[in-house]
């Protein structure tokens, strides 16, 4: 007879075994979809970073040749001011000239 009741399982307790065997499915699809959600947010992170390096990259390469084109600005620059010295120079002769012309030329009209 205890046997017998020991192999008698009550509906009662049928239902509770399967409402835990609901609980159990349910709580491993939220861990699944919790595992695949984090999944997803490690691989747009990981995406977004290498997105973010490509950028940075860019903005590297495009740094360097702003560099580079401000070099060749400054030698320029510095070439302009030297033929601006130069031109300075030859203007200062050119009136040093025309003064020495204009005195010859008072004094020629002095001498007729």
């Amino acid at each position: 007879m205890a046997t017998e009741e020991l192999l008698t399982v009550t509906q009662e307790e049928k239902d509770w075994v399967r409402r835990e065997s609901e609980y159990k499915y349910e709580l491993h699809l939220q861990f699944m979809l919790d595992k695949k959600e984090e999944e997803g947010y490690e691989q747009a992170k990981r995406e977004d970073e290498k997105i973010i390096q490509e950028k940075d990259s860019a903005i590297q390469e495009k740094d360097n040749a702003i560099q580079e084109k401000n070099s060749i600005i400054q030698e320029k620059n510095s070439i302009i001011q030297e033929k601006n010295s130069i031109i300075q120079e030859k203007n200062n002769a050119i009136q040093e000239k025309d003064h020495i012309i204009a005195e010859l030329m008072r004094k020629m009209q002095g001498a007729d």
